[in-house]
Parts: structure tokens; C-alpha cells; sequence
């Protein structure tokens, strides 16, 4: 079905593709009944005025116009500034992630980022997994206990957070992102010491390999994140209202019938 995911399908194309003319291991009514099951499942919907199929995974539905309008204001009053507040497309990528990760922290009590980790958390199941690797990961090296934000120094040198708003889905690319990775570690002639039992953080010559590679598993963790929640900010700059909901959610509030 990956041909499905890519673009709209008739059943006729369909059956060209998975069917077996020479072996006829997978006939044209295994194929329609397998559709049959995609679509019972809300997997797949069909045009009934086009006569295709399309897959229907990511696809989502509103009531109306007005609740798109508003799931869409929503969304964007989350990830982007205002004259009022400074938000992910004019933040340092690592402060905008550690804000959202550790947002129940003392020094962190935005209700921005409180409600982005939900939206992380309710839909966007692939990403969360990741926030709390991440989580689980500077909690193991001592390194959520640093005050402010973000936890570890680092900074862009190429590009400006606005524009890491249409370009960090590059960073889910491992060659890219190692890359970035590994130029940043390079860049450092010392590093903190990853003993938890120690208090504050202690810096010393990053020659050891072992750390080396803990340094990096950490870097590139935090590289793909920032790649992640910047390609969804590029989504709903594009028109795509955030998944999942979170306790601002205007749907949570309040409800406009139609005229009777």
C-alpha cells in the first residue's frame, strides 16, 4: 500500500500492482476485499465521484470551516510570536525544545509549552517516544537538574530559528544530522562530566570514546527532536493544525451550533 500513501488510486491500478498474472498467487476479488477491510477500519476512503482510492491515515475531518479556523489559530498562537511573546520561530532551537520537555520545571511555567508537550504527548505518539528518551536520557547524565534554559550550550551558526521552520525537516536525515552533530562536539576542547553523582558539572578533555559516543547519541537525539517539532511548526504554518489536544484547546470550552 505504500504506492496508496503517495498518491489516490483506481481499483484497476490497484490490481495491476499487487496482482500476480503469471503465478495468480493474489486474484482481483482478494484485492477488493482487502480494500473492503482498509476501508471498515478507516483506513482508506473512496471518491465515489472520482472512483479512487486514497489512504486516509493522516487525513483528519472538521465539523466546519470555523472549527478548522479556529484549530488552526490555536495552533499557531502555540508555535509562533507575537508582538506580545517570543515564540519557536524566534527562539534558539535547543531553549524552544528543552522548554517544551521540561516544561514542569521551576524555572519553566509557560502555558504555551505545557500545552505543546500535550499536544506532543496526544498526537504525535512517534515524537513523544523520543521526548522521553531524551527526557530519560539527561535525567541519567544529571543534566535536568541545570537551571535555565537550555540544559546543554548550543547554538545555530546557518540559519536563523525562522527559517529552521521550513528547513530542520532535514535534520531527521541521519547523514545531516550526524553531520551537525559531530561538527558541534568537534567544536569543544572540554566537556562535562557525565557522573550523576557529582554535583554541578564538571569538564574535562572529551577523549574517551565511551563518552564520546554518549555525547553524540545525546547530540543527535537532541538534533532529531528539534528537526521533528520544527517540520509540525512547518506544518501549520503551511495550513495543518496540530494534532492531539491539550487543555487550551478551544474544542475543550466551547461548542457553536448552526441556526435552527
Amino acid at each position: 500500500m505504500d504506492r496508496l500513501r503517495k498518491k489516490s488510486l483506481a481499483l484497476a491500478e490497484l490490481e495491476l500492482l499487487v496482482c500476480e498474472p503469471q503465478t495468480n498467487k493474489i486474484g482481483k476479488r482478494s484485492v477488493q476485499n482487502y480494500l473492503a477491510e482498509l476501508k471498515a477500519l478507516g483506513l482508506v476512503n473512496y471518491d465515489s465521484q472520482t472512483m479512487l482510492y486514497e489512504w486516509a491515515e493522516n487525513k483528519r475531518e472538521f465539523q466546519s470551516r470555523h472549527d478548522y479556523d479556529v484549530a488552526l489559530k490555536h495552533s499557531r498562537n502555540l508555535l509562533f510570536s507575537t508582538s506580545e511573546k517570543q515564540r519557536l520561530d524566534q527562539m534558539n532551537p535547543f531553549l524552544a525544545l528543552d522548554k517544551i520537555v521540561f516544561h514542569d520545571g521551576d524555572h519553566c511555567r509557560d502555558m504555551d509549552d505545557v500545552c505543546l508537550f500535550q499536544h506532543l504527548q496526544s498526537g504525535y505518539p512517534d515524537v513523544f517516544t523520543l521526548v522521553e528518551k531524551y527526557r530519560r536520557l539527561m535525567d541519567e547524565k544529571g543534566l535536568s537538574e541545570n537551571p535555565g534554559f537550555p540544559k546543554i550550550s548550543g547554538d545555530w551558526h546557518t540559519e536563523l530559528p525562522s527559517e529552521l521552520v521550513v528547513s530542520a525537516s532535514a535534520l531527521t536525515e541521519d547523514n545531516v544530522r550526524k553531520a551537525h552533530v559531530e561538527g558541534e562536539i568537534s567544536e569543544r576542547e572540554s566537556f562535562f562530566s557525565f557522573d550523576s553523582r557529582k554535583r554541578g558539572i564538571e569538564e574535562h578533555p572529551l577523549y574517551s570514546k565511551k563518552e564520546r559516543a554518549e555525547v553524540s547519541e545525546l547530540f543527535d537525539l537532541r538534533g532529531l527532536l528539534v528537526g521533528k517539532i520544527y517540520y509540525i511548526a512547518n506544518q501549520v504554518q503551511n495550513g495543518i493544525p496540530l494534532k492531539g489536544s491539550c487543555n487550551c484547546c478551544p474544542h475543550s470550552f466551547i461548542s457553536i451550533k448552526g441556526k435552527q
